[in-house]
C-alpha cells in the first residue's frame, strides 16, 4: 500500500504469485537498451572485470545440463559472456551459485550478476560464498564487497558478482536519463517500484530486540488510545459508532463509524499502511465515494501526507513521543478534529 507503486507492481499482486518472473521480464525488456547494457558493464568494471560489449540478452535460457538462469548476455561474437539471476524472496535453487558458474567459459572474462534486494545482500552473500567453497572443481579468490556490489573471482577469468535492485536499476536509470532514453527511464521506473515492494517484503533474518515484549507492551495502549480518542469525539458529536463494527484481520485492526457524516469511515491500526508509508500505526480511513469532490481536492491540498488506494482515502494520525498519554491523546484528537472541519464544509 503506497501510493508511489506503479502498476506494473500493483498488477504483480493481483495476477500472479511469480513476482520473480515478471521481474526478470520487465528486466529483459530494459536491458533491450544500449543504456541499459552499458549499465551492465559498468558495474562489472567497477569489479575489475571487462567482458566487452553485450549485444543481446535472452531470458531463461536453458544450458546442456537443464540449468535455467533468469538472463544470458552475449556479446557480439555470439558468444555467452554473462548470467543474471534476480532474487527477491525466493532461495537458491541446487544449481546456483556453481551450475551456472560452470556454464561460463573460463577462458576470457565472464560473469554470474546476481541481483537481490538491498537487506538480503549480507546473508546470501554468505550462502554464495559458501556454495562456491564447497565445490571442489571451483577455486575461489576472497571476495570484496561495498555497500551495494560484491564480487569474487572464482577461476582465472570468472567472476561472481552481487548487487542490489536499487544499485542496478539506479545506474540503468542515470545513463539512459544521459542517453535521452525518456522509455527505458519510464520502464526502469516500473521495474524500481516492484523491486520496492519485494524489498520491503523480504524475510530478513530476526534480531533479538524485535522479539522482545516492547511491541506487545505498545499494543493494548495503541487500542486504548484509539477507544479514548472515539470516546471524545463521540461527546463532540463528530463520530457515531452504533450500528457498526470493530474488524480485526491480519492487516488491519479498526472500528467503523460514521463520522461528520461521512458513513464509510474507519479508525485504527492498519498494519499494510504502517509497513509501506512508515508514517503511524493509526490511520483514520475515508471512503472517496461518500466525500464530496472538492472536499477529495481540499484534503489532498490540506493533508499532503494522504493518499487513495482504491475507493479508500488514507489519512496517518500523528503520535507524540516522549509525552505523556494525555498529551498524545490530545494531540491525537485535534488532528481529527482539523480532518472534521475539512468534512463539514461540503460533506455529503
Amino acid at each position: 500500500m503506497t501510493t508511489n507503486r506503479s502498476l506494473l507492481a500493483y498488477l504483480s499482486r493481483r495476477l500472479t504469485d511469480r513476482t520473480e518472473d515478471i521481474a526478470v521480464e520487465a528486466l529483459g525488456h530494459i536491458l533491450s537498451s544500449p543504456a541499459a547494457r552499458q549499465a551492465l558493464q559498468d558495474v562489472l568494471r567497477s569489479c575489475n572485470t571487462d567482458i566487452g560489449v553485450i549485444s543481446r540478452v535472452e531470458t531463461q535460457s536453458t544450458g546442456e545440463g537443464g540449468e535455467r538462469p533468469d538472463l544470458a548476455g552475449f556479446d557480439e561474437q555470439g558468444q555467452e559472456r554473462l548470467l543474471i539471476e534476480a532474487k527477491f524472496w525466493a532461495g537458491l535453487t541446487g544449481n546456483q551459485p556453481v551450475t551456472y558458474l560452470q556454464r561460463l567459459s573460463d577462458e576470457e572474462p565472464s560473469a554470474l550478476l546476481v541481483v537481490a534486494p538491498s537487506q538480503r545482500l549480507e546473508t546470501l552473500w554468505t550462502e554464495l560464498l559458501r556454495r562456491v567453497l564447497e565445490a571442489e572443481d571451483i577455486h575461489h579468490d576472497d571476495g570484496q564487497s561495498d555497500s551495494e556490489i560484491r564480487f569474487a573471482a572464482v577461476g582465472a577469468n570468472r567472476i561472481l558478482v552481487l548487487t542490489s535492485w536499487q544499485s542496478l536499476t539506479g545506474r540503468i536509470a542515470a545513463l539512459a536519463s544521459a542517453a535521452g532514453d525518456i522509455q527505458t527511464v519510464n520502464d526502469i521506473q516500473q521495474l524500481q517500484s516492484l523491486s520496492e515492494q519485494e524489498d520491503s517484503e523480504t524475510f530478513l533474518p530476526l534480531r533479538p530486540e524485535q522479539l522482545s515484549a516492547e511491541f506487545p507492551r505498545l499494543l493494548p495502549h495503541l487500542y486504548r488510545l484509539i477507544d479514548d480518542t472515539i470516546q471524545r469525539l463521540r461527546t463532540k458529536n463528530l463520530v457515531r459508532t452504533s450500528g457498526f463494527t470493530f474488524t480485526s484481520t491480519r492487516n488491519y485492526s479498526v472500528q467503523y463509524m460514521r463520522f461528520c457524516d461521512v458513513g464509510g469511515a474507519a479508525l485504527g491500526i492498519d498494519f499494510g499502511a504502517w509497513r509501506w508509508q512508515d508514517q503511524s500505526p493509526i490511520w483514520l480511513e475515508l471512503r472517496a465515494g461518500s466525500i464530496h469532490s472538492s472536499t477529495l481536492e481540499k484534503l489532498r491540498q490540506e493533508l499532503s501526507e494522504s493518499f487513495q488506494e482504491g475507493s479508500w482515502i488514507y489519512i496517518p494520525i500523528r503520535l507524540k513521543t516522549g509525552v505523556e498519554y494525555d498529551t498524545v491523546l490530545n494531540y491525537v484528537v485535534k488532528q481529527l478534529e482539523r480532518i472534521a472541519a475539512i468534512l463539514k464544509s461540503e460533506s455529503v
